[in-house]
Order: structure tokens, then C-alpha cells, then sequence
């Protein structure tokens, strides 16, 4: 017998929460403060459609003197995984952001 309705959400919800717990992704000992005023910003986006444009606009406008870096990623199908990862471990190589959205 499985609960009806919320109760599959709540389940996968609880399985996520228990994975990361046991990879010791949500320890705060691990988290790191964000820089007051990043120099340069990496930016994990497909270099397509609107998102690029809308985070390029408000990145100018609040933080106008550091520099942007894209990190080039599908966000959408199959392959969106696997490229975000790919773009997660090339930023991370290269080090040279400050922070990452």
C-alpha cells in the first residue's frame, strides 16, 4: 500500500535529501561564503535563447565591473546533463570565477 498523490512526490523528495546527506553535500562545514563583490562571474547557460540575454542585462546592471565568463551547456534535453556537468568541471578547472549561476 503507497500513499495517493503528494506521497510520491514527498518519497522521491525524502530518497534526494537522504542521497545528499550521505554525500555530505549539505554539510555546512563544506560551504563556502559568496565574495561581497565578485570580479568575475562564470555563467553555466546555453549561449542561446532568452536566458542569456535577460542574466547578461541584470549581471551588467548590478555588478557592472566584473568581468563574465560563459561556461556553454544545453539546459534542456537529453544531452543537458552530461554538458552541465562538462561545463561544471571546466569552470571548476579553470578558476578563474569567482562565483558560478
Amino acid at each position: 500500500m503507497a500513499e495517493a498523490g503528494i506521497g510520491d512526490q514527498k518519497a522521491k523528495l525524502e530518497a534526494l535529501k537522504a542521497k545528499l546527506l550521505a554525500e555530505a553535500l549539505t554539510d555546512r562545514n563544506r560551504k563556502t561564503s559568496l565574495p561581497a563583490i565578485p570580479s568575475c562571474i562564470g555563467l553555466i547557460t546555453s549561449p542561446k535563447g532568452a536566458v542569456i540575454q535577460d542574466m547578461l542585462t541584470i549581471l551588467c546592471h548590478r555588478w557592472p565591473l566584473a568581468s563574465i565568463r560563459l561556461y556553454s551547456a544545453a539546459v534542456q534535453g537529453d544531452v543537458a546533463p552530461g554538458e552541465l556537468v562538462h561545463a561544471l568541471r571546466q569552470a571548476a578547472a579553470d578558476g578563474s570565477a569567482d562565483v558560478l549561476i
